[in-house]
């Protein structure tokens, strides 16, 4: 009986598979950075999963062949509160554009958040002394400029009319 092995196969293969003559490639199957690689191919490449308007409908490409190609690039998740990023919400999953990443650090890097001078607006409106929706609050429900949003502090209702009329 011969084995085929591929040549990502690792050396410290169970020897009771290579009985049964199963090709392993990277021995990496069933882990989450296997499912965090699965999912992000998937995400891009077929078109009947549920975001796939969200990255391959937008042009986004998986250019990682293997999960070997994502631990090469980015190692293993360091804890269990990290995913799959990508640095360039409209580049590609591929070398130097991936990370791990928080649920946090996520969140500031949305399409849908505004930044100003390099800032998010979680980050100004914490910065202000107010909630986390503080900022875009004041942009999208209040028509304010971004530059107002990002500038003035919290300082109640009252106070805010005063300090706009400074402003102008």
């Amino acid at each position: 009986m011969t084995l085929k092995r591929s040549i990502f196969c690792q050396a410290d293969t169970p020897f009771w598979l290579k009985i049964m003559g199963r090709k392993i490639k990277h021995g990496k199957s069933g882990t989450p950075e296997y499912w965090a690689w699965a999912n992000s191919k998937a995400r891009c490449n077929d078109k009947e999963h549920k975001y796939y308007k969200h990255y391959g409908g937008r042009g986004i490409k998986h250019k990682l062949e293997s999960v070997t190609d994502l631990l090469n690039a980015i190692g293993r998740r360091p804890t269990p509160r990290h995913t799959l990023d990508r640095i360039d919400n409209d580049g590609n999953y591929e070398k130097g554009n991936i990370r791990w990443a928080t649920r946090e650090e996520q969140a500031r890097n949305k399409r849908s958040n505004i930044i100003y001078k390099g800032e998010c607006a979680v980050d100004a409106s914490k910065r202000l002394g107010g909630e986390r929706h503080l900022v875009s609050n004041r942009i999208r429900r209040r028509g304010w400029s971004v530059k107002k949003a990002f500038i003035i502090k919290n300082k109640g209702r009252q106070k805010i009319k005063q300090t706009i009329k400074w402003l102008y």
